[in-house]
């Protein structure tokens, strides 16, 4: 397999690109749940993504709220599986 001037093979670049586009769009999804937690002063971000699994962390008010569990579940990856077919489960973590 060829490597590129940094040590890495063309199938690592298209990986990067397509980890890089499928981030960006996981985003834009979340951009549509975030106004309604950044509302009670919550909020929430990507940490990584690996294939169809979306690992989320969550941040101010929302990291003691009792309803964590729901806004995973029902608000985050509901949303994220209706508008992105590749995501298969969101995993809270931190």
């Amino acid at each position: 397999m060829a490597h590129d001037d940094l040590g890495g093979t063309g199938a690592d670049d298209a990986r990067a690109e397509g980890d890089e586009e499928r981030r960006l769009e996981a985003e834009r999804v979340l951009d549509l749940v975030r106004p309604a937690m950044e509302a009670d002063a919550g909020g929430v971000a990507i940490v990584n993504i690996d294939g169809g699994v979306v690992s989320v962390c969550f941040r101010g008010t929302c990291l003691n709220c009792p309803s964590i569990n729901l806004t995973l579940s029902l608000g985050i990856e509901r949303t994220l599986k209706q508008h992105l077919p590749w995501v298969r489960h969101v995993v809270r973590v931190g």
